[in-house]
């Protein structure tokens, strides 16, 4: 669709929401876009290096994009066959690589990738996040396993390992598209729950399996049948982890060892997942079309049921403390305030299918669009 007869059939779209909700704010965000120049290679991940440069991964290709929106330029590497999620530290840019169980990085200037083989056989690495710093300089980088009930640290020392910068990647242009899209104001169901922590399970202990340049694999005992979800590493070390049902996973990295947790007395499917600082988790619910948040320090758990939301799949909050959200089959991106459960719905382009966010430092928000395959950046107005 070009772009002119795309803004004719956002026009209809606002129009006819404004019609029906008379809360609806129309024009109020402007969306640029960029389109992958590959079709259908589902664009999946989402990362933003210090210069603001963008990166995803071409899940249905064999390649990692990145994108420098003030020129307007698409950079690519080939990193093998399934690439699923991107993480940057300093100055490289990290891939997993889920068919070809590796995980890649490179420095974004060079067109060398450095690879590491998984030394474990079938694990597909999917997820990909970045954690904490340990006190020998190392950063630790997790990522999920789709094909085992698995998930894998990576810890990545930038003094002896950062990529070289050899020979340039392949450049082409890119060419963005802007149209003005309106938000729909909506309030959440709000529910809390009182949670007894002097009833947790006692964590226990689990397999762990360490290998050659900096990798451990930990073996969960999860029912058959269920697979890794996501994660979210926190800033004491632990990590959260989900797995399609309504417990979250505590693994505790350096005693080995893993706590199961109930989050809410509902029907729930958990996913998404966000480590807040104060220690709490986030996590969104695909039976309920929520948003959940787990406290253990101030023993209670509530949930925020979103009207119309479909599949909550990716989390990130802003500096002003506003939830942000995406809906990959409602196709919004959408911003959730906790304090009053006001939810601010933004309707994009039917079948983008938004996948991962970010927010940048001017409260930009960016997305990975997986069967729109492009990028997608919202600004807001006042």
């Amino acid at each position: 669709m070009n772009s002119r007869r795309l803004c004719i059939a956002l026009l209809a779209v606002v129009i006819a929401v404004v019609a029906a909700h008379p809360d609806v704010m129309a024009q109020s965000a402007a969306l640029t876009l960029w389109r992958i120049p590959h079709g259908e290679s589902f664009p999946a991940g989402m990362a933003m290096d210090a210069r603001g440069w963008v990166y995803v991964a071409l899940s249905a290709g064999r390649e990692v994009f990145g994108l420098d929106p003030s020129t307007n330029t698409f950079r690519s590497w080939g990193v093998g066959e399934g690439p699923a999620a991107v993480a940057v530290v300093d100055e490289a840019v990290f891939c997993s690589v889920q068919d070809a169980n590796q995980v890649v990085w490179l420095h974004p200037d060079s067109l060398g990738v450095t690879t590491a083989v998984l030394p474990f056989l079938n694990l597909g690495p999917r997820e990909l996040v970045r954690g904490a710093e340990t006190a020998a300089g190392e950063t630790l980088l997790w990522m999920t396993s789709w094909q085992q009930p698995a998930v894998l640290q990576l810890a990545y020392d930038p003094a002896t390992e950062a990529p070289g910068v050899v020979g340039e990647p392949t450049e082409t242009s890119a060419s963005p598209e802007t149209v003005v899209i309106g938000e729909t104001t909506l309030t959440a169901d709000y529910e809390a729950f009182p949670y007894d922590v002097s009833v947790l399970p006692d964590p226990y202990e689990i397999t762990f399996v360490s290998a050659a340049n900096g990798l451990t694999k930990w073996e969960l005992p999860l029912p058959d049948d269920y697979a890794v979800y996501d994660l979210a590493p926190t800033a004491d070390g632990t990590v959260w982890i989900s797995f399609g049902a309504p417990f979250l996973l505590r693994l505790d990295p350096a005693a080995n060892t893993l706590q199961e947790l109930e989050t809410i007395p509902n029907a729930a499917i958990l996913n998404g997942l966000y480590a807040a600082p104060d220690g709490s988790v986030w996590f969104s619910n695909l039976v309920e079309g929520g948003i959940g948040h787990l406290d253990l320090s101030l023993g209670f758990s509530e949930t925020w049921r979103i009207p119309g939301a479909e599949d909550i799949y990716d989390l990130v909050f802003d500096k002003e403390g506003a939830l942000w959200y995406t809906d990959r089959v409602a196709d919004i991106i959408g911003r959730l305030d906790t304090a009053t459960g006001t939810v601010t719905a933004y309707a994009l382009p039917e079948g983008s299918e938004p996948l991962n966010l970010l927010v940048d430092d001017t409260g930009n928000v960016w997305f990975s669009a997986g069967l729109g395959n492009y990028i997608g950046k919202l600004v807001f107005g006042d």
